[in-house]
């Protein structure tokens, strides 16, 4: 499962708001799912990285699931 733990962590470290993200480009949808866990979009992936000047790895955690066969 991949989550925005890290993203989480680092907007309360430095005392970033969702409504800031917004007023830097991120659209309130793409807000919306990040806050809900949901799908993004790598542009939004992309945008997040550029406005908070960090790499994917450190917005997103990956964990592996149980269920998932390949």
């Amino acid at each position: 499962m991949i989550t925005f733990k890290p993203l989480y962590e680092l907007m309360e470290k430095e005392n970033i708001t969702w409504y800031r993200l917004q007023r830097w480009g991120l659209d309130p949808t793409s807000v919306y799912r990040i806050k809900r866990g949901e799908n993004i979009t790598l542009n939004t992936l992309n945008k997040l990285c550029y406005v908070l000047g960090v790499t994917p790895s450190e917005l997103i955690e990956y964990t592996p699931d149980d269920f998932l066969e390949l």
